[in-house]
C-alpha cells in the first residue's frame, strides 16, 4: 500500500489521536490486533489506531510500524514498554496503553518549541475526512 510519507509533527498528532481514541473506548482496543482498523468500529491495538488516523486501513501494523517510525513492531513495543510507570500494564489496560502512547510521543515525537507552534500541516488528502474520522471515534 502506497502511503504519503509524513513528518514527525503529523506522526505525533497521530499518536495522540491513537491515545484519545484508545481512552475514550477502551472496548475498542485490542493489544492482539494485526491489522489497522477499517473503521472507527473496529478493534486495534497502539500501531492499530495510530495507523487509522494516518489512513493506512486495512495494512498489517508491522507496515504501519515501519512507515510511521521507522521500526519494526516489536521495536515500538520495547520503546513503549519501557515508558510504563509504576504498575501500568499496557498490553491489556487501554488507559495505560493511552498513558505510554502519549509518553511515547513526548520522548520520541516532542511537540514543537513555542516558535513552531502553529497549527498541524496534514496532507490535503486527510484534512476532509477528519470530521468523519471524528465522528466514528
Amino acid at each position: 500500500m502506497s502511503a504519503p510519507a509524513f513528518t514527525p509533527r503529523q506522526v505525533r498528532q497521530f499518536v495522540l489521536m491513537a491515545a484519545d481514541k484508545i481512552e475514550r473506548f477502551p472496548g475498542k482496543f485490542n493489544f492482539g490486533a494485526i491489522w489497522v482498523p477499517s473503521d472507527g468500529d473496529g478493534c486495534g491495538c497502539a500501531l492499530g489506531w495510530t495507523g487509522y488516523f494516518a489512513r493506512r486501513n486495512g495494512e498489517c501494523v508491522e507496515d504501519t510500524s515501519r512507515a510511521l517510525f521507522g521500526v519494526d513492531s516489536t521495536a515500538f513495543y520495547r520503546r513503549i514498554s519501557a515508558l510504563q510507570q509504576d504498575d501500568d500494564c499496557w498490553l491489556i489496560r487501554a488507559s495505560d496503553c493511552a498513558k505510554c502512547l502519549r509518553r511515547y510521543a513526548d520522548t520520541y515525537l516532542p511537540a514543537p518549541s513555542a516558535a513552531e507552534d502553529d497549527p498541524v500541516d496534514l496532507p490535503a488528502s486527510l484534512v476532509p475526512a477528519l470530521p468523519t474520522m471524528a465522528a466514528q471515534s
